[in-house]
């Protein structure tokens, strides 16, 4: 392949973009996000999707602009090979079907705005076995794209030092690259276009609390329960909304329990609470519009330090109240702008239903920096330019099966630590070397002494 070719970007997705009535999720978000930006930025770009998931309508997919299609085992080599560059997520599913038929002249993108050794981590599941034996099996797949991967996507600051050291214990970050690296780690948000904010709003006639989106494990229900039965006493109109609770595609077993554990929570005020399913994405603004306020409840801990909450970005652009607990990047962020309003002890229920009566008296549609600091256009530039001027990252050295080595290959160059080699020879003979660095190198190392 020829990269002075015209340039041709694709995205690759688990789940389908939000076109029409269907279902999305935030992976398909972002990944959407992705090719439509820089397909407005002049790129030629296509979003692929897996075939598993219902087909997108002819009608639905744009005109012009981003080529929609799907994905599968059999495509995936025809796919990949007509494009220059490749953007996914560094823990999707089925990689080695990626990595095995990117070529060595294609650019690969990873796309790292989930920490997800982190978030894997939190999720708490009950089936911990089973759980450490997943994170065992996927994290080999992870390192194997972050040592492919050219270019790294970032969502926040405060996941630059998570990437460094991630990319440094994964020999990614390594002599040969360090010159390099540093340009190649693009902190690039997940946000929303300019066409996506709304207009001044009105509020309900009636106090509401909005939750909208999957409850994951990093989620806390509990005390939001206890909080709205204290609203309900001084607000008898008030209701409570739960939107979207259940992620449509997971299947994953901490994410369902923590989910049956939160709906059961809600029993206990369902006499005033409406539930809504998950609906189609072009329909979340008219559902924002149903709260005085939207909340959300972060567990503490390392997850919520570097998570970057995207439903947070889509609160902002539909200018509706926040409540939170931050501690996140982007929450902490909303406070600091003025558009949310911080619980100070998310244990209390007290303490959230002062954060809402707070809320009432917040301005509808803020003027705050965010707004256009959080959209695609606003961000998107970084990535696009380095695009234009793509090229591939040097190698990354990779460790010898025996622990005792202490030579790293990269390429066809060899390095040692020359003066370690020689004295073991030297001191132990020929026998211990052998022992300690096993017989496969053993030439490699003898030539690279002799000379």
């Amino acid at each position: 392949m020829n990269m002075e070719k015209e340039k041709s970007i694709l995205v690759l997705s688990e789940g389908p973009p939000p076109l029409g009535d269907t279902r999305v999720e935030g992976g398909g978000l972002r990944a959407w996000g992705l090719a439509a930006s820089l397909s407005s930025e002049g790129h030629n770009t296509t979003y692929a999707y897996r075939s598993s998931f219902e087909a997108i309508s002819e009608e639905l997919k744009p005109s012009d602009g981003v080529r929609v299609t799907q994905w599968s085992p059999s495509n995936i080599a025809k796919l990949i090979a007509e494009h220059t560059h490749i953007i996914l997520r560094y823990s999707m599913g089925e990689m080695s079907l990626f990595l095995d038929n990117i070529k060595d002249e294609q650019i690969l993108i990873a796309d790292c705005y989930i920490p997800i050794s982190v978030e894997y981590s939190a999720r708490q599941s009950e089936a911990t076995k089973q759980e450490l034996k997943n994170y065992t099996l996927e994290s080999f797949w992870w390192e194997k794209c972050i040592g492919r991967a050219d270019y790294f996507l970032y969502a926040a600051d405060e996941q630059l030092h998570y990437y460094l050291g991630y990319l440094s214990a994964v020999l990614k970050l390594n002599p040969a690259s360090y010159d390099e690296i540093g340009k190649r780690l693009i902190r690039l948000p997940y946000g929303y276009f300019k066409k996506d904010i709304a207009e001044e709003r009105k509020r309900p006639k009636n106090p509401s609390l909005l939750w909208y989106g999957a409850i994951y494990p990093w989620f806390n229900m509990e005390p939001l329960v206890e909080a709205v039965k204290l609203i309900k006493a001084e607000h008898p109109n008030f209701k409570l909304i739960i939107a979207g609770a259940k992620n449509p595609y997971t299947s994953n077993i901490a994410f369902l329990e923590h989910y049956k554990k939160s709906i059961k929570q809600l029993e206990s005020v369902r006499e005033f609470t409406e539930f809504i399913g998950h609906t189609p994405y072009h329909e979340r603004f008219s559902i924002y519009s149903k709260g005085s306020a939207i909340i959300t409840l972060n567990k503490e801990g390392l997850e919520n330090k570097l998570a970057w909450r995207t439903r947070l970005a889509d609160y902002i652009a539909a200018k509706v109240p926040i409540i939170t607990n931050g501690g996140d990047p982007l929450g902490e962020r909303c406070i600091g702008a003025g558009v949310a309003i911080r619980i100070e002890d998310m244990a209390s229920p007290e303490a959230i239903k002062k954060a809402f009566q707070k809320s009432l008296f917040m301005k509808t549609a803020p003027n705050n920096k965010l707004l256009e600091e959080m959209t695609w256009e606003n961000n998107i530039g970084q990535l696009a330019n380095a695009i234009n001027s793509s090229s591939r990252l040097a190698s990354s050295p990779r460790r010898l099966e025996n622990p005792n080595t202490r030579i790293l290959i990269l390429k066809s160059k060899t390095y040692s630590i020359a003066s370690y080699a020689k004295h073991v020879l030297k001191e132990e003979g020929i026998a211990s070397l052998i022992k300690k660095i096993g017989t496969k190198p053993l030439k490699v190392v003898s030539n690279f002494i002799k000379n």
